[in-house]
């Protein structure tokens, strides 16, 4: 999930990284690059529990319908959707506080 945005702004920190040698300024890159590396992990992980829940969810013919789904199943589809929910957001957060810092360092 979102890899492409992800790989974007990775790629323009570590360019900060090759302009600038500034010891302050490379930790405070690094820290932005680790803020993206645990959103990688994060969307990682969660697209690993998509996988399980989908094959919970599939029978050798196809998914199975509604009324076959047990109450357990739908909880877990639930508690994903609002952990991916939450994750989101987190990452939306967490990317417009690196393009900021990236702009404010390309603008100087």
């Amino acid at each position: 999930f979102y890899g492409e945005e992800l790989e974007e702004i990775e790629d323009r920190l570590e360019e900060v990284i090759r302009r600038d040698s500034i010891p302050h300024l490379a930790a405070r890159v690094e820290e932005q690059q680790s803020a993206m590396d645990s959103y990688t992990e994060a969307f990682h992980a969660i697209g690993m529990r998509f996988g399980a829940q989908e094959r919970e969810l599939r029978r050798d013919d196809g998914f199975l319908d509604d009324e076959d789904i047990g109450q357990d199943v739908e909880r877990k589809q639930n508690d994903l959707r609002r952990e991916m929910q939450k994750l989101e957001r987190r990452f939306v957060d967490g990317k417009h506080q690196c393009q900021n810092f990236l702009s404010n360092l390309f603008r100087k």
